[in-house]
């Protein structure tokens, strides 16, 4: 009977590790099946020292995203869970300063993740080292909404994906996918009428190539309009322009500047004087995403904060109400509608201010311009 016993615990270990065993390969052969590509060194050879560690940073990269979050700490929101819903493929990019990785989603779009080989201080990141992607500079990457505004010499395209030709690019060093155009500009431009046409050969210095009549392509390319009517300037650094029934307009200054995120095509809601909804300016600018608060030491709010200075002690949760003041700063009257240029002004700890742009009834123009000072110096608060 002790004989027995003996000759089963070596036989019952064995096979606990045979299970161990074949759980890994099993597990080792669905990581190469899913990681396909990835496992295969972009480079010739044995490559270099620093191409072994990229080429290791990418492995980790891909089974972190594609395959379970483990190589991210425990308690993060993303452990033990893939990022890619369906993981297409992976690649370094031309410059090996990033790694790229495809990602399907159920609805068939592709989303693409990057991961720096550097540090912003240019130090490397090691994949040995720790290894885990929390120490890592990795994030989605965006398209770029101005293809069409873009000529050659304006990005740089850092590679090319043989898999389905998306274009990786950096614009003003920022890393964006660069979608091939899908419609013909011959296409588009009997959609564009006569008056773009004559404000483009009229500011031509201040838009150089053909950027207004591209700006009206890429309203229509995207679904926003079905016809560009009507464009106007609104001071010196936006445009304003008429689709049908809708106006958007665009800060144009900072679609040339080097800013995290381009300058959008805001779709305007109209201010009038139908209901509350439709009066209340906050709303408006919130709706269009224009109330983005950032500091402005220099903007002077002294009157504002001496009149609500009592009622903002007690105002502590958003949108602080009795905290902000609008400052109607500009009006523009043209044929095809009203503009109001607003500053929503937050002065609970500081100054922060949100530049506001909206389209206004005639009632309602009638009735802030007969108080308004246009001259650039006086405001008029609301």
């Amino acid at each position: 009977m002790l004989f027995t016993i003996i000759f089963f615990i070596p036989i019952n270990n064995l096979i606990i590790e045979n299970k161990k065993q074949n759980y890994r390969q099993q597990k080792k052969a669905h990581e190469e099946e899913l990681l396909g590509d990835t496992l295969k060194p972009f480079y010739e050879d044995k490559g270099t020292l620093d191409e072994r560690r990229i080429q290791n940073l990418r492995e980790n990269f891909a089974k972190g995203y594609a395959t379970n979050g483990g190589k991210f700490y425990y308690g993060s929101a993303n452990y033990d869970k893939p990022i890619c819903h369906k993981f297409k493929h992976s690649f370094v990019t031309d410059d090996q300063m990033y790694i790229i990785l495809s990602c399907q989603n159920p609805d068939n779009s592709i989303l693409s993740y990057a991961l720096a080989t550097q540090k912003g201080n240019s130090s490397f990141v090691n994949p040995w080292n720790g290894g885990r992607l929390d120490h890592y500079e990795d994030y989605l990457v965006s398209e770029y909404p101005y293809i069409n505004l873009l000529d050659d010499n304006d990005y740089t395209i850092i590679y090319k994906d043989p898999v389905d030709g998306t274009r990786y690019g950096k614009y003003y060093d920022q890393l964006y996918v660069l979608p091939m155009l899908d419609k013909n500009e011959n296409e588009l431009k009997s959609h564009i009428s006569d008056r773009i046409i004559e404000f483009q050969k009229q500011h031509t210095h201040q838009f150089p190539n053909d950027k207004v009549i591209k700006l009206a392509y890429y309203l229509l390319g995207s679904n926003q309009c079905q016809s560009v009517d009507d464009v106007s300037l609104f001071g010196d650094d936006n445009l304003i322009m008429k689709c049908n029934q809708k106006s958007f307009t665009v800060n144009y200054e900072k679609l040339y500047q080097s800013v995290p995120v381009p300058s959008l095509m805001i779709p305007l809601e109209v201010l009038g004087d139908n209901h509350d909804q439709q009066d209340c300016l906050i709303c408006a600018c919130s709706k269009t995403g224009q109330v983005q608060l950032e500091e402005a030491s220099d903007f002077d709010a002294s009157a504002l904060k001496e009149r609500i200075a009592e009622q903002c002690q007690n105002d502590n949760q958003w949108p602080y109400n009795k905290c902000v003041g609008i400052y109607y700063e500009s009006l523009l009257k043209t044929d095809f509608g009203n503009y109001l240029r607003a500053s929503i002004v937050h002065v609970k700890e500081g100054t922060k201010v949100a530049q506001c742009i909206v389209e206004v009834s005639e009632k309602k123009f009638t009735e802030i311009q007969t108080g308004l000072k246009t001259n650039g110096n006086l405001r008029k608060a609301n």
